[in-house]
């Protein structure tokens, strides 16, 4: 009796998933047993196979950061400010990582100061892969976390943690909560791109970096507010001539800046299918040929083949030009889109305050500023009718 075997197929996604649920179960078993699962040691340790040791240069920066922090009451800012100066390696450069900052960020330092690993215990399982596929993470309700204690040096007490966590939520709270500038999140630096800050006691906006790390790393690049205001004003309003608006003016300006070049490819896709036409023609000549004994299969098979090929390249390039078209008549419409928004939102009233936030948000994208006080603007093209996020 003859047997049948089934082959079952295994599908990626499954045998993926199966593979994720293990290296979890693995990970788990490890952290109960008070191994450390992670790739990288945390600053201030290295990893003796998944056994954290004190690192003998960089755990006392650890302690000091916590020391800073607690007893001395500085901030993030400070501290970082602090850990720059004094050329301390931030913990991606430590370890060797290929996206490594030379810069202490504020959100650095606040990952040390919530980090139980500290304490000498091991809290792991803190989040999760969703799905291998998506790399999403979910945090794990803190019931649920491994918790062993005592598995490695500490660095801080578990009371000096828990004060620090205070602390922490507590100016968190204090944080205020007032009204944006009119700028925030659109002025830019022209020089280092970062965002330009506020400063209320100076009644303008400077670069962002060299406000947090100083000359070394860029200068002012100082505005006063009413300076920009004015000058993005004047801009606009410069769209205006009597009762029209120059927004073709504009439109062309920034079509020309962004590279674009109306192409119409529709000539080009005529061209094609005319080549496509003579080629379905050869085909069929070549099938009469074969059929009248003029050919043999070994020639039209070759000559078949050559015309298959040529046929698919058309085809293609065809498939290629189509896209284009719809790109175009894409970038089109957003450019009408924007003309549109430019005609409707220029006769409202820029001394009104809310009115002017709401032009800016809708047609600018970014403004930039240079050291020397000149500013040029980048207008919102591509979605000028979308609300942006403060």
């Amino acid at each position: 009796m003859n047997q049948i075997h089934v082959l079952r197929r295994r599908i990626p996604g499954q045998c993926c998933e199966g593979i994720s649920k293990r290296v979890k179960f693995g990970r788990r078993e490890k952290a109960k047993k008070g191994k450390f699962n992670g790739s990288l040691p945390p600053f201030g340790y290295t990893k003796d196979g998944n056994t954290l040791e004190l690192h003998p240069e960089y755990s006392p920066v650890v302690v000091d950061i916590f020391r800073l922090y607690l007893y001395e009451n500085w901030g993030l800012y400070k501290i970082s400010r602090h850990l720059i100066d004094a050329k301390i390696p931030t913990p991606r450069t430590v370890v060797g990582a290929k996206n490594a900052g030379e810069l202490w960020q504020q959100s650095i330092i606040k990952l040390i100061l919530t980090n139980p690993v500290y304490t000498g215990n091991m809290i792991q399982n803190r989040s999760e892969t969703v799905s291998i596929r998506t790399r999403q993470r979910k945090k794990i309700p803190l019931e649920d976390r491994t918790a062993v204690y005592d598995t490695h040096p500490a660095l801080i007490s578990m009371e000096e943690f828990e004060e620090v966590q205070n602390k922490l939520t507590k100016k968190g709270k204090q944080r205020s909560n007032g009204r944006e500038s009119l700028f925030a999140h659109i002025a830019v630096c022209a020089d280092c791109g970062m965002g330009m800050h506020f400063k209320k006691d100076r009644g303008g906006y400077t670069c962002g970096r060299y406000g947090k790390y100083g000359k070394k790393h860029c200068s002012s690049h100082y505005i006063k507010a009413d300076d920009l205001l004015t000058k993005v004003k004047d801009n606009l309003k410069s769209l205006i001539l009597g009762n029209g608006v120059k927004t073709r003016k504009l439109v062309d300006v920034l079509k020309k800046e962004s590279g674009h070049v109306p192409v119409n490819y529709e000539k080009e896709i005529k061209q094609v299918d005319s080549k496509i036409a003579q080629l379905t023609r050869k085909q069929s000549k070549l099938l009469d040929l074969l059929n009248d004994g003029d050919l043999t299969q070994q020639e039209w098979r070759t000559h078949n083949t050559l015309v298959r090929d040529e046929f698919t390249l058309l085809t293609n390039r065809k498939s290629e030009l189509q896209t284009l078209t719809e790109k175009e008549d894409d970038l089109d419409s957003d450019f009408q889109a924007f003309e549109k928004q430019v005609n409707k939102l220029l006769s409202l009233d820029f001394e009104d305050e809310k009115i002017l936030k709401q032009v800016i948000s809708k047609l600018v994208l970014k403004v930039d500023v240079f050291d020397d006080s000149r500013i040029k603007i980048h207008f919102n093209i591509i979605n000028p009718t979308a609300k942006k996020g403060a």
